[in-house]
């Protein structure tokens, strides 16, 4: 991705993604699937866990995964941690009313309190973490563009 125009690229795509699943009537149904077949069906039953519960574990915990990405993307395109807060959590209530008109689905503002809980998890690991990892992915990405440009035009690194 280069640059500017590939992170918010990124972003954009992100944002599509969690709208699309959230326009699944049938998610409910598939992410249970899942949770029960296979091998994860084995280790459920194995420890007498409700499938459920897990399911329910599981889906929440997706919501925590899709929000902390979301933020940890808008600070990467040079939000502030309060815009990045906003424009995050705009995005989950729109997305929550979404839900209202998606048959089989519900919006929920416990769903909204869990995007959140996604984004705190996003800005506390942003400093240590997160921005050291994204620099380095971004300088990574300019040292390809160098050395293809060097190759280009004749010259070694």
């Amino acid at each position: 991705m280069r640059g500017w125009r590939g992170r918010q690229f990124l972003l954009v795509g992100w944002m599509a993604l969690i709208f699309w699943m959230s326009s699944d009537s049938q998610s409910g149904e598939r992410s249970l699937e899942l949770v029960s077949s296979g091998f994860w069906g084995g280790w459920w039953s194995a420890w007498g866990l409700d499938l459920q519960w897990i399911d329910y574990l599981v889906r929440k915990a997706a919501h925590v995964g899709e929000y902390a990405v979301l933020f940890a993307l808008w600070r990467w395109n040079g939000f502030s941690a309060r815009s990045a807060w906003a424009a995050s959590l705009a995005y989950a209530l729109s997305d929550e009313f979404h839900q209202l008109w998606v048959p089989e689905r519900s919006g929920s503002l416990s769903d909204v309190g869990i995007d959140a809980g996604g984004m705190a998890l996003a800005h506390l690991l942003w400093s240590p973490c997160l921005e050291p990892l994204l620099q380095r992915v971004e300088k990574w990405g300019s040292r390809d563009r160098n050395r293809g440009a060097s190759q280009e035009s004749g010259q070694t690194l």
